[in-house]
């Protein structure tokens, strides 16, 4: 069995027993305006490949519906780039981050669930070191960032374990040179002292 598939079953494992002994009685939403979120998330990204991606986020929220988030995230693309590269040259590897500040519209349908969805701008910023053929026909590594605007939108679920904290899993497209999905998930906190 690969290690990816038994790395996606500990996960599950470990969120089954959070829900099982989380108490009856953490069923409180914040829901008030000028509380912060901070949260980490870590997942994976599809389009041009499968790669791994962890990142975060910190915001305030405007309203029970509504919250504003800085969210940035890392993703290893591999020989894999935001933009096409000319032959004969080939990526030797790829980083990319993703910077966006992004609207949660937040649709409270119980005490613990809370479904989103995501409405935002971004910045995407891919260091890339790349192989080619210098003029003398030697072998040369170039290093180049491109960067693009973005469009970001998705949605997720906010899921209470406590009144301040709980699990964030979330679905998030990114629409740039290249669209791709990330799926995600992690904790967040909140609290009224941000």
């Amino acid at each position: 069995m690969s290690n990816d598939i038994l790395g996606w079953r500990a996960w599950g494992v470990l969120l089954v027993a959070f829900y099982m002994f989380a108490p009856a009685n953490a069923d409180a939403q914040p829901g008030t305006a000028d509380m912060g979120e901070v949260s980490l998330l870590g997942g994976g990204s599809f389009g041009g490949g499968a790669h791994p991606a962890i990142g975060g986020s910190s915001g305030i929220s405007f309203s029970k519906y509504v919250i504003g988030l800085i969210e940035a995230s890392y993703q290893p693309l591999g020989q894999h780039t935001l933009q096409s590269w000319p032959t004969p040259s080939s990526v030797r590897d790829s980083h990319l981050w993703d910077f966006d500040l992004s609207l949660h519209i937040r649709f409270p349908i119980k005490d613990r669930w809370e479904p989103y969805g995501i409405v935002g701008v971004g910045f995407l910023w891919d260091h890339v070191n790349q192989n080619s053929i210098g003029p003398s026909n030697n072998p040369v590594v170039y290093h180049w960032d491109q960067f693009n605007p973005s469009f970001v939108t998705g949605g997720g679920l906010r899921y209470y374990l406590r009144e301040d904290w709980g699990i964030r899993p979330q679905m998030k497209v990114v629409v740039s040179t290249r669209i791709y999905t990330q799926l995600s998930i992690g904790i967040f906190y909140n609290s009224n002292s941000f």
